[in-house]
């Protein structure tokens, strides 16, 4: 866990009146107490009002709300948005995370329960082709694994194939959903509809990193395309 993710959970713990000692948040942090020593000491020094003493124990001074949760009109719009168009996509597992973690933030606003996110007059709407594919998450766990995948795809013109790829980015465009990825049989980095593809697998041992055939040079790849250089994709 990074330091400023520890001092952030640390503010959570301590909200809401309760004394807790070192060894405690410690034990919720699975950090040592005196590693909670020093991040207490240095958001204190910073002016966050954390009252109490190592041996007695800490609390938050009354009425201190964490900074991160002040959202203006527009981030609160912006999330209403952006968690309605993951439910709108058609992924079941992501919408199912999208709407846990649209609550999490509805009890994390100033006024909790007023439904300022679920009832936000913001809307995402998409078309029936464009929703994701059940492979959807089979590309998604190979991407956070770097497990290699093979599948059969047919083409916009009909052509059918079996690809072995390296799975490296997913975009959910207007009317469907993509894989980027470094296709081995092509020596190139390909784009493929979801939507076309089929009797997908997964590799067992994960890819070694190479450069130039990563997520780096798939976007810089998307980049030469989009100025021009470059051609091809998608095949």
């Amino acid at each position: 866990m990074r330091r400023a993710e520890r001092l952030f959970r640390i503010m959570g713990l301590l909200r809401g009146g309760r004394v807790l000692t070192a060894r405690q948040i410690g034990a919720a942090l699975e950090v040592s107490e005196r590693t909670i020593y020093r991040d207490v000491a240095h958001l204190q020094a910073s002016g966050v009002p954390i009252d109490g003493a190592a041996g007695f124990g800490y609390v938050a001074g009354r009425g201190y709300e964490l900074p991160a949760f002040a959202f203006t009109h527009e981030q609160v719009e912006a999330l209403a948005l952006g968690a309605a168009f993951v439910i709108a996509a058609g992924d079941p597992d992501l919408a199912r995370a999208a709407a846990e973690a649209r609550a999490k933030l509805e009890a994390a606003l100033p006024q909790p329960g007023a439904g300022a996110l679920e009832a936000s007059p913001l809307a995402a709407v998409r078309r029936a082709s464009g929703k994701a594919p059940p492979v959807a998450a089979l590309f998604r766990r190979a991407i956070r694994e770097r497990l290699p995948a093979s599948f059969a795809y047919v083409a916009l013109d009909g052509a059918r194939s079996r690809r072995r790829v390296r799975p490296l980015a997913i975009t959910a465009a207007t009317d469907c959903w993509l894989l980027g990825a470094w296709d081995e049989g092509r020596e190139a980095f390909r784009d493929f509809r979801l939507d076309r593809s089929g009797e997908a697998a997964l590799g067992a041992q994960p890819f070694a990193h190479q450069p130039g055939r990563d997520l780096a040079g798939y976007l810089a790849h998307h980049r030469a395309l989009r100025a021009g250089v470059d051609g091809g994709g998608g095949r």
